[in-house]
């Protein structure tokens, strides 16, 4: 909020929606129906609310903050914020299908006990996986974490 004098001489509070403008990504991929991908493609956004998606020229030309994403590409999805991508090894175990969270934990949990760096290393090895489910930053964090143990992995990562 910012308070803004009127030429009464008192202060009102008012809201300022800020401005997102991304631009000059490689190639935005839509993810509609069509498989709709824009090169040079950006959005435009107001107050956390993405207003407009295109190629750069027909996007508004200033904002609030200006990323320039050239050499990348911008995709739609969610943020995971708390997941385990190793739990992507036991996600079809019969006994925790269908179950209720005490059952869940209760099945899973001995399973996830004993897992070794290997596999805690290859289920980061695929970010394909977790991109499915919204988490490619996730991914990214965990693989860098993996890459600085000092242990020996049979799979490299990376």
């Amino acid at each position: 909020m910012h308070t803004r004098t009127t030429a009464f001489g008192f202060g009102c509070k008012i809201h300022v929606m800020k401005t997102l403008l991304v631009r000059h990504a490689t190639v935005l991929a839509t993810m509609d129906a069509s498989g709709t991908e824009i090169p040079d493609g950006g959005l435009f956004a107001r107050g956390g609310v993405i207003e407009m998606v295109g190629p750069t020229a027909d996007l508004p030309d200033t904002a609030d903050t200006v990323l320039d994403l050239r050499g990348h590409v911008i995709a739609p999805g969610l943020v995971n914020t708390h997941h385990h991508l190793y739990q992507s090894l036991t996600r079809a175990v019969p006994g925790a299908q269908n179950a209720d969270l005490f059952n869940w934990l209760r099945t899973l949990y001995p399973i996830w006990g004993r897992l070794t760096p290997d596999a805690v290393a290859v289920s980061c090895m695929h970010p394909g996986e977790a991109c499915r489910w919204g988490g490619p930053r996730e991914a990214s964090r965990l693989m860098t974490w993996w890459r600085t143990r000092q242990q020996s992995f049979a799979t490299p990562v990376g």
